[in-house]
């Protein structure tokens, strides 16, 4: 099990540490400070859950087609910044713009979060 920071952290020695920690380490987010374990070591989500994320992700994808909208879906992965102390990583969400560039661990500004 990873040890986790007993100090309070702001977002962005939050991103920093969480991009040092093994895939297999687990999930983190960073809730008024303090970093929590989303998905522990070993977590695997059940069928229902990546079946409702899937037809989430299809749905959101195909409205902003029809819309035309210069819109984006991601999905397991990004990390949001709620507040200077707090990071979460939804299981879906809706940006709008130019994509992220690779290697971004942060989307800035979603329209939509889907958890």
């Amino acid at each position: 099990m990873t040890d986790l920071p007993k100090h309070k952290m702001t977002a962005d020695e939050f991103l920093t540490w969480a991009e040092n920690q093994l895939p297999e380490a687990g999930k983190f987010e960073l809730w008024d400070g303090e970093v929590i374990v989303r998905h522990g070591p070993g977590f695997e989500e059940r069928s229902e859950h990546w079946e409702a994320k899937a037809a989430m992700v299809l749905a959101l994808h195909d409205a902003i087609k029809r819309a035309g909208l210069p819109c984006h879906v991601a999905s397991d992965g990004p990390m949001v910044r709620l507040s200077p102390y707090t990071m979460a990583k939804p299981d879906v969400l809706v940006y709008c713009g130019p994509k992220v560039p690779r290697g971004v661990h942060e989307v800035p500004n979603p329209l939509v979060l889907v958890e």
